[in-house]
């Protein structure tokens, strides 16, 4: 999932008890994509076996889609600039709105791209094959952000999955 969901916050959900809350990052099993707003799922690896309910991936970017923008008006010091500046403001914002809507609707925006709009990757688990190559797991970033603490975090949680890359021996010319 890449975002945060509580049932409990959401009014649109048809029944607040048969929700499934979960946080950014959860793995879940979809169950069911029968109904086009609401699917149900259950977290991956979790022992209770009742699926919940959860926004559809479609029902989650139209949501997203219209997102009220809030607008910052800056203060000014004449009273009749104020006035009419307010009345830009909103102007543009409702502007600002429908655009923003249309983006996220596929059939009227060349600007549609899914990966703009938070709401669930789909993952699988792997198996590795006798018969497979090792996977290589690539770690990447500027100095400094930690990546060392990371890769001895990971040989330490799970040696027999994860090791080193050693250098072939220099050769001697």
């Amino acid at each position: 999932t890449l975002f945060d969901y509580d049932p409990k916050e959401d009014q649109a959900i048809p029944c607040k008890e048969a929700g499934l809350s979960f946080k950014k990052g959860d793995i879940l099993q979809i169950v069911s994509q029968d109904d086009a707003t609401w699917w149900q799922a259950k977290r991956e690896c979790d022992a209770n076996l009742r699926a919940g309910l959860i926004p559809s991936k479609q029902f989650q970017e139209r949501r997203f889609a219209l997102r009220k923008p809030v607008a910052f008006v800056p203060p000014q010091r004449n009273s009749n600039r104020r006035s009419s500046g307010l009345r830009r403001s909103f102007r543009l914002s409702r502007k600002d709105r429908k655009t923003n809507k249309s983006m996220y609707e596929s059939k009227r925006s060349e600007l549609y791209d899914t990966a703009d709009v938070p709401t669930y990757e789909e993952v699988v688990s792997y198996q590795h094959q006798p018969n497979e190559k090792y996977r290589l797991v690539v770690l990447v970033g500027p100095s400094g952000v930690g990546l060392n603490e990371l890769k001895r975090k990971l040989l330490i949680s799970d040696s027999q999955h994860y090791g080193v890359t050693v250098p072939p021996a220099m050769k001697k010319w």
